[in-house]
Protein backbone atom coordinates (compact mmCIF):
# COMPACT_ATOMS: atom_id res chain seq x y z
CA UNK A 1 0.00 0.00 0.00
CA UNK A 2 2.84 1.99 1.00
CA UNK A 3 4.57 1.91 -2.14
CA UNK A 4 1.40 2.52 -4.05
CA UNK A 5 0.94 5.89 -2.99
CA UNK A 6 4.82 7.17 -2.76
CA UNK A 7 4.31 5.72 -6.64
CA UNK A 8 1.82 8.22 -7.41
CA UNK A 9 3.05 11.29 -5.85
CA UNK A 10 6.47 10.78 -7.81
CA UNK A 11 4.56 10.55 -10.84
CA UNK A 12 1.75 13.44 -9.86
CA UNK A 13 5.02 15.84 -9.19
CA UNK A 14 6.80 14.86 -12.23
CA UNK A 15 3.61 16.00 -14.59
CA UNK A 16 4.37 19.05 -15.95
CA UNK A 17 1.71 21.05 -18.30
CA UNK A 18 2.45 23.69 -20.93
CA UNK A 19 -0.01 26.37 -20.73
CA UNK A 20 1.04 27.38 -24.10
CA UNK A 21 0.09 24.48 -25.46
CA UNK A 22 -3.37 24.69 -27.87
CA UNK A 23 -5.33 21.75 -25.84
CA UNK A 24 -5.38 24.59 -22.89
CA UNK A 25 -6.27 26.97 -25.26
CA UNK A 26 -9.04 25.05 -26.24
CA UNK A 27 -10.29 25.22 -22.23
CA UNK A 28 -8.94 28.78 -21.19
CA UNK A 29 -8.05 31.62 -23.34
CA UNK A 30 -5.10 32.58 -21.10
CA UNK A 31 -2.98 35.16 -23.28
CA UNK A 32 -6.87 36.81 -23.64
CA UNK A 33 -7.03 36.97 -19.61
CA UNK A 34 -3.60 38.44 -19.97
CA UNK A 35 -4.51 41.14 -22.16
CA UNK A 36 -7.52 42.21 -20.04
CA UNK A 37 -5.62 42.58 -17.11
CA UNK A 38 -3.46 44.51 -18.95
CA UNK A 39 -5.70 46.83 -20.04
CA UNK A 40 -7.13 46.99 -16.35
CA UNK A 41 -3.47 48.25 -15.53
CA UNK A 42 -2.69 50.35 -18.14
CA UNK A 43 -6.34 52.32 -17.17
CA UNK A 44 -4.94 51.99 -13.91
CA UNK A 45 -2.07 53.86 -14.47
CA UNK A 46 -4.17 56.88 -16.18
CA UNK A 47 -6.25 57.26 -13.11
CA UNK A 48 -2.64 57.28 -10.83
CA UNK A 49 -1.87 60.16 -13.46
CA UNK A 50 -4.45 62.11 -13.96
CA UNK A 51 -6.42 62.05 -10.66
CA UNK A 52 -4.15 62.42 -8.06
CA UNK A 53 -1.86 64.79 -9.36
CA UNK A 54 0.02 67.56 -6.88
CA UNK A 55 -1.06 70.64 -9.20
CA UNK A 56 -4.53 70.08 -10.45
CA UNK A 57 -4.13 70.62 -14.72
CA UNK A 58 -6.84 71.98 -17.18
CA UNK A 59 -6.52 68.46 -19.22
CA UNK A 60 -7.52 67.11 -15.42
CA UNK A 61 -10.63 68.87 -15.46
CA UNK A 62 -11.37 68.56 -19.04
CA UNK A 63 -11.54 64.84 -18.98
CA UNK A 64 -13.57 63.79 -15.98
CA UNK A 65 -16.54 62.13 -17.38
CA UNK A 66 -19.90 63.45 -16.82
CA UNK A 67 -23.07 61.58 -16.81
CA UNK A 68 -25.36 62.29 -19.68
CA UNK A 69 -28.60 60.85 -21.27
CA UNK A 70 -26.53 59.53 -24.16
CA UNK A 71 -23.91 58.22 -21.39
CA UNK A 72 -20.78 59.47 -20.08
CA UNK A 73 -19.01 62.49 -21.96
CA UNK A 74 -15.93 64.45 -20.86
CA UNK A 75 -16.63 67.57 -19.18
CA UNK A 76 -14.82 69.80 -22.01
CA UNK A 77 -18.12 68.79 -24.56
CA UNK A 78 -20.59 70.03 -21.75
CA UNK A 79 -18.66 73.42 -20.67
CA UNK A 80 -15.42 75.55 -21.37
CA UNK A 81 -12.66 74.83 -18.79
CA UNK A 82 -10.50 77.60 -18.17
CA UNK A 83 -7.48 79.04 -15.34
CA UNK A 84 -8.95 81.85 -13.86
CA UNK A 85 -6.04 82.27 -11.76
CA UNK A 86 -3.05 80.52 -10.25
CA UNK A 87 -5.24 79.77 -7.71
CA UNK A 88 -8.74 79.21 -9.12
CA UNK A 89 -10.41 77.24 -12.19
CA UNK A 90 -13.50 77.78 -13.81
CA UNK A 91 -16.12 75.51 -15.89
CA UNK A 92 -18.31 77.70 -18.03
CA UNK A 93 -21.67 75.77 -18.87
CA UNK A 94 -23.47 78.54 -20.69
CA UNK A 95 -23.43 75.84 -23.70
CA UNK A 96 -25.53 73.24 -21.34
CA UNK A 97 -27.28 74.35 -18.52
CA UNK A 98 -29.10 72.02 -17.70
CA UNK A 99 -26.14 69.70 -17.09
CA UNK A 100 -24.65 72.05 -14.36
CA UNK A 101 -25.42 70.17 -11.92
CA UNK A 102 -24.49 66.67 -13.14
CA UNK A 103 -20.84 68.56 -13.38
CA UNK A 104 -20.73 69.42 -10.31
CA UNK A 105 -21.68 65.88 -9.16
CA UNK A 106 -18.90 64.49 -11.80
CA UNK A 107 -16.01 66.59 -10.38
CA UNK A 108 -16.98 65.65 -6.93
CA UNK A 109 -16.62 62.27 -7.54
CA UNK A 110 -13.79 62.28 -9.67
CA UNK A 111 -10.90 62.08 -6.89
CA UNK A 112 -9.42 65.15 -7.29
CA UNK A 113 -10.02 66.41 -4.27
CA UNK A 114 -12.12 69.80 -5.11
CA UNK A 115 -15.45 71.38 -3.81
CA UNK A 116 -17.07 73.48 -6.70
CA UNK A 117 -18.42 75.89 -6.24
CA UNK A 118 -21.73 77.03 -8.03
CA UNK A 119 -22.52 80.32 -9.24
CA UNK A 120 -25.72 80.25 -12.11
CA UNK A 121 -23.99 78.12 -14.65
CA UNK A 122 -19.74 78.95 -13.52
CA UNK A 123 -18.20 76.16 -11.75
CA UNK A 124 -15.77 77.51 -9.67
CA UNK A 125 -12.53 75.00 -8.62
CA UNK A 126 -10.12 76.21 -6.11
CA UNK A 127 -7.42 75.28 -6.28
CA UNK A 128 -5.49 73.55 -3.08
CA UNK A 129 -2.21 74.37 -1.74
CA UNK A 130 0.41 71.42 -1.69
CA UNK A 131 0.40 71.00 1.86
CA UNK A 132 1.76 67.56 4.15
CA UNK A 133 -2.15 67.00 4.18
CA UNK A 134 -2.40 67.28 0.79
CA UNK A 135 0.02 64.76 -0.06
CA UNK A 136 -0.94 62.17 2.87
CA UNK A 137 -5.05 62.36 1.31
CA UNK A 138 -3.53 61.85 -2.24
CA UNK A 139 -1.49 59.48 -0.98
CA UNK A 140 -4.44 57.60 0.48
CA UNK A 141 -6.52 57.78 -2.62
CA UNK A 142 -4.06 56.34 -4.43
CA UNK A 143 -4.87 52.84 -2.21
CA UNK A 144 -8.16 53.13 -2.46
CA UNK A 145 -7.70 53.62 -6.52
CA UNK A 146 -5.53 50.29 -6.31
CA UNK A 147 -7.26 48.37 -4.04
CA UNK A 148 -10.45 49.22 -7.00
CA UNK A 149 -7.89 47.77 -9.71
CA UNK A 150 -7.02 44.91 -7.83
CA UNK A 151 -11.44 44.00 -7.49
CA UNK A 152 -11.29 44.35 -11.09
CA UNK A 153 -8.76 42.04 -11.83
CA UNK A 154 -9.85 39.10 -9.07
CA UNK A 155 -13.03 40.08 -11.11
CA UNK A 156 -11.58 38.82 -14.20
CA UNK A 157 -10.16 35.89 -12.19
CA UNK A 158 -13.68 35.01 -11.26
CA UNK A 159 -14.73 34.66 -15.04
CA UNK A 160 -12.19 32.60 -15.98
CA UNK A 161 -12.50 30.22 -13.30
CA UNK A 162 -16.26 29.60 -13.79
CA UNK A 163 -15.51 29.07 -17.43
CA UNK A 164 -12.70 26.57 -16.29
CA UNK A 165 -16.21 24.90 -14.23
CA UNK A 166 -18.07 24.98 -16.81
CA UNK A 167 -15.59 22.81 -19.44
CA UNK A 168 -14.70 20.83 -16.26
CA UNK A 169 -18.65 20.14 -15.60
CA UNK A 170 -19.33 19.41 -19.72
CA UNK A 171 -16.60 16.54 -19.38
CA UNK A 172 -18.28 14.93 -16.59
CA UNK A 173 -21.56 15.05 -18.23
CA UNK A 174 -20.05 13.73 -21.75
CA UNK A 175 -19.25 10.59 -22.85
CA UNK A 176 -16.06 11.30 -24.69
CA UNK A 177 -12.99 12.14 -23.02
CA UNK A 178 -12.60 14.16 -20.35
CA UNK A 179 -10.15 16.78 -19.54
CA UNK A 180 -7.84 15.13 -16.84
CA UNK A 181 -7.96 16.66 -13.24
CA UNK A 182 -4.34 17.56 -13.29
CA UNK A 183 -4.72 19.26 -16.50
CA UNK A 184 -7.73 21.81 -14.90
CA UNK A 185 -5.54 22.32 -12.06
CA UNK A 186 -2.79 23.34 -13.88
CA UNK A 187 -4.95 25.87 -15.62
CA UNK A 188 -6.89 27.03 -12.33
CA UNK A 189 -3.49 27.64 -10.84
CA UNK A 190 -2.09 29.30 -13.85
CA UNK A 191 -5.05 31.85 -13.54
CA UNK A 192 -3.94 32.42 -9.96
CA UNK A 193 -0.42 32.93 -10.51
CA UNK A 194 -1.44 35.41 -13.40
CA UNK A 195 -3.82 37.27 -10.94
CA UNK A 196 -1.22 37.01 -8.33
CA UNK A 197 1.25 38.81 -10.67
CA UNK A 198 -1.15 41.52 -11.63
CA UNK A 199 -2.01 42.19 -8.21
CA UNK A 200 1.73 42.69 -7.55
CA UNK A 201 2.25 45.03 -10.34
CA UNK A 202 -0.33 46.97 -8.85
CA UNK A 203 1.23 47.15 -5.23
CA UNK A 204 4.15 47.71 -7.43
CA UNK A 205 1.92 51.58 -8.87
CA UNK A 206 1.05 51.92 -5.83
CA UNK A 207 4.09 52.42 -3.36
CA UNK A 208 5.89 54.46 -6.23
CA UNK A 209 2.81 56.86 -6.33
CA UNK A 210 2.93 56.85 -2.49
CA UNK A 211 6.42 57.61 -2.61
CA UNK A 212 6.35 60.08 -5.28
CA UNK A 213 3.58 62.05 -3.58
CA UNK A 214 4.84 61.96 -0.01
CA UNK A 215 8.43 63.35 -0.94
CA UNK A 216 8.73 67.18 0.74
Amino acid sequence: MGGRKDSGKKSKESVKVDLSSEDIQDIIDIEKMKTQMETTLNYLKKELTEQLALRLSLSTVANIPVECEDGKVPLSQLGQVQQKSPQMMLVNMIENPQYTNAAKTAILNSGINVTPQVEGVTLYLPIQKVTREHREKLAKNAKAICDKCKEKLRNIQNNYDRLLKQHQQKGKNSTSAAYSQDLILDIHNAIMATTKDYCSKVDDMMLAKQDELLKS
